[in-house]
């Protein structure tokens, strides 16, 4: 059921990041551009609204930086709204909806002068945005 010690490989193997980065295959559907906009996450039941920096955003998701404090996690669903100038007709407050978009991965940056979590969401359904 479970190898012996002997049958385990217990030598040490060097590899880069940058070596494997090729292995990966590109997954994306939609080219992302490079932003920096505030961005809200509103919970479906309205109750919380989460502020958000957006780094990088396409038709089919975007990736946002937010302070570790607001518990984001895998799963998780949001109405996103960005910061008014992003979308043709925004409100004074939050700005249009972009729609709901789901957490598909989080990621913790701890070397940076802040500690901040990366949050990575696609769309419920893909979005052209003039930007």
């Amino acid at each position: 059921m479970f190898p012996r010690l002997a049958e385990v490989d217990t030598t040490e193997r060097s590899v880069s990041i940058e070596s494997l980065i090729h292995l990966r295959p590109e997954q994306r559907d939609h080219r992302r551009r490079e932003v920096t906009h505030d961005l809200w996450l509103t919970d479906l039941g309205g109750d919380t609204i989460l502020r958000c920096k957006c780094r990088n955003l396409s038709a089919g998701g975007l990736y946002a930086v937010a302070p570790v404090g607001y518990g984001l996690a895998v799963g998780q669903r949001y109405e996103l709204r960005m910061s008014p100038g992003v979308t043709r007709s925004a409100s004074m407050l939050l700005g249009d909806t972009l729609g709901y978009a789901t957490v598909i991965r989080t990621h913790m940056n701890v070397h940076t002068d802040e500690d901040t979590v990366g949050v990575a969401m696609r769309f419920d359904v893909p979005r052209y945005l003039p930007i």
